[in-house]
């Protein structure tokens, strides 16, 4: 993203207003929490070793959302707004959903290494996506990416099973996240955005390990009067 910034604003019923800026650069944080430890409820399939990393890299990128936001109810009712290469987004919704939003896109900026390769999603943010919106960017950073790769002259593979394989993982971490924030935050918005990431990635994994997609009907033309 390089100097690439979303703007996140979020307005409360009572006119406290929140803003937050993500880049692509590490966060610069004054001090690291302890449940940002690598080793505090680490995922359990986190590839990532305490004896090499000290924090988790995707806990790192929650500290300050959570500073902010984290003592609020999940159920709030949130007006966000997002301001991206010169688009906005005006939303209103509850917390939990607004902030689900926000940490897909720090979870692709994150480092964690089973979002990566969604991080090309990251790039082209967008914000409070449906499920269909998802799996279709998601499908589409996968392959172009094992496209590039082909190009490139390194081994691909043209098919969604990195992408099945990635949202498996992502239900993991995502649960993970939710555990540690529930000894981090004194409210449930922060874990219950998680949850229904995981949900989102369940849901999403369903819909390719079964081949009836959601996406189908928008494709139709590709074999329309061959079947």
């Amino acid at each position: 993203m390089n100097n690439d910034v979303v703007h996140y604003r979020f307005e409360f019923a009572d006119g406290r207003k929140v803003a937050l800026q993500i880049s692509a650069d590490e966060p610069q944080l004054a001090e690291r929490p302890a449940w940002t430890e690598l080793g505090f409820a680490q995922c359990r399939n986190c590839p990532l070793n305490t004896a090499t990393v000290s924090h988790c890299p995707y806990a790192l990128r929650l500290v300050e959302p959570l500073r902010l936001l984290g003592g609020d109810d999940s159920f709030a009712e949130v007006t966000v707004k997002v301001l991206h290469h010169g688009r906005g987004v005006v939303v209103k919704t509850t917390l939990q959903r607004a902030l689900g939003s926000l940490m897909g896109l720090l979870g692709g900026l994150s480092g964690c290494p089973h979002t990566a390769p969604l991080k090309p999603m990251a790039f082209f943010h967008l914000p409070l996506a449906s499920l269909e919106e998802t799996l279709f960017r998601a499908a589409g950073s996968v392959l172009l990416g094992q496209y590039l790769r082909a190009r490139k002259g390194l081994p691909a593979e043209h098919s969604l099973e990195l992408l099945i394989d990635t949202m498996h993982a992502l239900r993991e971490v995502n649960r993970g996240l939710a555990e540690r924030l529930r000894g981090a935050a004194s409210h449930d918005a922060p874990s219950n955005a998680l949850v229904l990431l995981a949900v989102q990635a369940a849901e999403m994994e369903y819909s390719l390990d079964t081949f009836d997609s959601a996406l189908a009907p928008f494709f139709a033309s590709y074999w329309a009067g061959e079947e």
